[in-house]
């Protein structure tokens, strides 16, 4: 996947972030006003790109919605199946390939996480990794085509005249979020449990140095428990508009794809403007290279109390 990797001694470690075990003193006391200002901020953002995002989609979906639903009169659980697939496949696709691009080509390097010679993901993980997704996409489509009745049953809608206002979508947007962090911490938190690890957590840490396709590289039981339902939760449960679901689900996937990327953004104006997702990715990253603490987003994680090895490395490295 990556050129053979330079040794440590030839490769200064990118803004003082250095992966792998390290020997830590005592936890430093976490800011805890700095952690909340953090959370806010980054919700807050997310929330409001989630809505600029929808209302640039909406003209989309009403031209594609009045062709297949009612030129074509495709049946609407397809439609539903169909268009999640397709946010899917095309998120996964763009995303994971940029990324993929970059790795190749040693663009970006200036941002790039330094990695140990076994943190580097071998050519057969990436392959099968691969293989898998192209796997779990055409399950998907099926499995969709179920729990299609679930949103159905919960006031899901597809019409256009139905579309919500930008007001309506920045408050469902926030609850998606607000759903998704809290779900994935608590079922991410208890796949760590070491027998539910071994079982069906341990594949996804085959990966201890991340890249962003391996994001959804899981087994069957973690797919739905810690993926699946943190991020449809909001927009099953409330019964949000099928392009709503659309909107939020591609951002969902943006946001981890970065966040398991390898990358690190701090500084860059994408950062700024809230999508670069610095602290969330090298939080998430420690979690892979040490494989302690950092099960969620860090406002969860300073609530669990599990962020203590993750302030104790940033202490000692000065990140």
């Amino acid at each position: 996947m990556s050129p053979p990797p330079k040794t440590a001694a030839e490769t200064p470690a990118p803004l003082g972030l250095v992966t792998g075990k390290a020997r830590l003193g005592p936890a430093p006391r976490v800011d805890a006003a700095a952690v909340l200002w953090r959370a806010t901020k980054q919700h807050v953002l997310l929330t409001a790109w989630c809505t600029v995002f929808y209302l640039a989609f909406c003209p989309v979906y009403a031209a594609v919605t009045e062709f297949f639903l009612h030129r074509l009169g495709v049946w609407e659980r397809f439609y539903f199946a169909a268009g999640t697939t397709a946010t899917r496949v095309i998120a996964y696709a763009v995303i994971n390939g940029l990324f993929f691009t970059a790795e190749l080509k040693g663009w970006l390097t200036q941002y790039k996480v330094e990695r140990k010679p076994y943190q580097q993901p071998t050519r057969d993980l990436v392959t099968k990794t691969f293989r898998e997704a192209a796997i779990n996409a055409v399950k998907g489509f099926f499995q969709l085509c179920i729990i299609f009745e679930a949103f159905r049953w919960t006031g899901s809608s597809a019409e256009i005249s139905d579309l919500p206002s930008a007001a309506t979508v920045f408050w469902q947007f926030s609850v998606c979020d607000l759903i998704n962090i809290t779900g994935f911490y608590w079922s991410h938190r208890l796949l760590h449990y070491k027998p539910l690890y071994i079982r069906f957590h341990k594949q996804h840490h085959e990966y201890t140095g991340p890249v962003s396709l391996s994001a959804e590289y899981a087994h069957p039981i973690e797919q739905v428990l810690a993926n699946a339902l943190p991020t449809i939760g909001g927009a099953l449960f409330f019964g949000f508009h099928y392009s709503v679901w659309w909107v939020w689900l591609f951002v969902r996937l943006y946001n981890t794809y970065v966040n398991h990327s390898g990358f690190y953004f701090r500084g860059t104006w994408l950062d700024k403007i809230g999508l670069g997702f610095a602290e969330p990715s090298m939080h998430h990253d420690f979690h892979h290279s040490h494989n302690q603490g950092n099960y969620g987003t860090e406002i969860w994680d300073w609530i669990g109390g599990t962020m203590q090895p993750y302030e104790k490395f940033r202490k000692e490295k000065a990140v």
